[in-house]
Formats: structure tokens, sequence, C-alpha cells
């Protein structure tokens, strides 16, 4: 006889995320091959996101009147999980075939040193999301400054640098976004929640590196594929200051763990990349690019703060 299902609590932070939220839950709920069950925290969204939620069959919905954070909310979700597997999920993510979930539980299953097992993530209209990635640092900056090309593609590749990595095949990383994790129980309970001084960003970089340091591994299993539009929460609170909002806390987490000469070499090689992209990007007029290089330099140059609270004007 095979295994039994797999019990997987699903948990999902929502945030003005009408548009998308429906179709994320129902095709949760409808995942084949594991028991689950859905658990959602609003934060104080001013659309119909808590409307639409309450329509959906299955959802257990606390509807928050405070925008929190990501990372707060998520811990109160944490702490009402009782489930061996524990799934996080966006609102704007859910699984491209229905065995996606136990697609990974079973990666996850062969491979016990795991604390995360985190699928392929896909765009609406097909393209594979760059999703896993190096832990910030000068070494890896300096790769991004000169082009990956002259340090070998493999080498590149092993370190899962952007335009290197084809994201087609298992393998062990560094880290991965948290649009979607599958997260182990026994590796929650030794590493513990998410650090909640991160509202927005960086609350996933921390989480891997700290099972780094207890011993345990991150997984990318593309053989699971998850659709992800990206950014929709984030982008309903800070707009156009979502990239820079994320790199300042990146550069704050670089800061806490290997100190303040580091975190500014960091910077500062950054600074460098951006500004030959942004020179690109004005010879050959693309001012798209030359508005993001522009605005990732301010983050680079420590004028955007991090990311502790809701923008000013956001509903607390």
């Amino acid at each position: 006889m095979g295994q039994p299902a797999a019990r997987v609590d699903i948990i999902m932070v929502t945030f003005e995320s009408a548009g998308l939220v429906a179709e994320g839950a129902r095709r949760l709920l409808a995942s084949e091959g594991v028991e689950v069950r859905l658990l959602v925290h609003d934060n104080g969204s001013r659309d119909r996101t808590v409307e639409i939620l309450q329509a959906v069959p299955g959802v257990d919905l606390t509807a928050g009147r405070h925008n929190l954070g990501f990372a707060a909310a998520m811990n109160q979700l944490l702490a009402r999980t009782d489930a061996e597997w524990v799934l996080l999920c966006n609102p704007d993510a859910w699984p491209l075939e229905d065995v996606s979930l136990a697609g990974l539980v079973a990666a996850a299953r062969a491979h016990p040193d795991a604390a995360v097992v985190a699928p392929q993530l896909r765009a609406p209209d097909g393209t594979v999301q760059h999703s896993t990635f190096p832990f910030p640092g000068p070494s890896v900056a300096a790769r991004c400054l000169v082009g990956y090309q002259r340090w070998g593609r493999a080498g590149a590749a092993r370190r899962r640098l952007v335009g290197a990595c084809d994201h087609d095949s298992p393998a062990e990383v560094e880290w991965a976004i948290g649009a979607v994790w599958l997260i182990r129980r026994a590796a929650l309970a030794d590493i513990g929640p998410f650090d909640e001084r991160f509202f927005l960003y960086g609350e996933d970089i921390d989480w891997c590196w700290r099972a780094r340091d207890r011993g345990w591994k991150i997984r990318f299993e593309p053989a699971s594929r998850f659709v992800h539009v990206g950014g929709a929460s984030a982008a309903a609170t800070y707009g156009e200051a979502v990239t820079p909002a994320h790199l300042a806390n990146t550069h704050r987490l670089l800061r806490r763990r290997r100190g303040r000469a580091v975190e500014v070499t960091y910077r500062t090689l950054n600074l460098a990349a951006t500004a030959r992209l942004w020179w690109q990007a004005r010879r050959a007029g693309d001012h798209a690019s030359m508005h993001r290089w522009r605005a990732e330099a301010r983050a680079a140059l420590a004028t955007v703060p991090a990311v502790d609270a809701p923008p000013e004007g956001a509903r607390r």
C-alpha cells in the first residue's frame, strides 16, 4: 500500500487582492492527492477581497482591521496550523496542475533534510520566472557587475544567477522567493516563525538563512508548477516603490548578518552595476528601463527606507 494522503494546511495573507484571490483559493482547494484546508488572514483590505473570500466554500478567513505586514500575519496563521506540511501561498499564485501540491509533498518526503520545497513559478503567459537565488553578498554583486559569462556559465548556474540558470532541473538552492513554499512541520518547529521586523520583503531570505544555520536545506522542484502573477498585493501597497523597498530590506538583512562593511561593499557594487545598466538603457532609448535602474540606484544609495510599516497613507 502507498502512503496515506498528506494533510496540508495552506496559509495565505491577502491585501487588496480582489482581482486574483478567488482563482487561487479555488485551485488550491481542488488539489488532488492531498487533504487540504485553507487558512486566510486579510490585512485590512479596502477592496472586495474579504467579500469574495467569504463566498468561496472551504476558506477559513480572518478579516483583520489593520495591516499587520506579511511576516506578522503569516505568523498568526502558522500558529493555527497543526498539519505535517504547511503550504505558504501568495494570493496571486495557484497550482498549474491539480497534482502540483502533491508533487511538492512527494519531493519533500524524498528529501527529509529539506525545510522548504519550492515549485517552478510561471507567469500567466507561461514564462518561467527566476525564483531561486544565492544569498546576497559582495561576491554575488561582483558577478552581476561584470556579467556571469566572465565567471563561467556552469559556476554562475550553480549560484542561480539570473540569466545563467534555466530553472528546469531540481536542485538544492540557497533561497527561493516566498510566493509558494511547502514547509516541513519539524523544520518550522526548529527554525521558528518569520522575523516580524520585516514588514514586507526580506523575511523569506532571512528564514532560509536561518534554516541553513540550523542544518536544513532548501529544495527547488520544477516538476511541480505554479502560476504566479507577481507583486499584486505589494503593488497595491507600495506602487512603484516595490523594487527599491525590497532592496532596502535586503541591505538591512545583510548588515545584520555580516556587518556594516559588507553591506556597504554590496551596495557599492550594486550601484556600479545599476549605473552600467542605466547607461545601456539610455543608449538604447529604453526609458522604462532607465526609470527602473534609477529607482534601484536610489536603493543602493540607501535613500529608500527599509520596509518596517506600510507607506504613509496606507491603512494600519
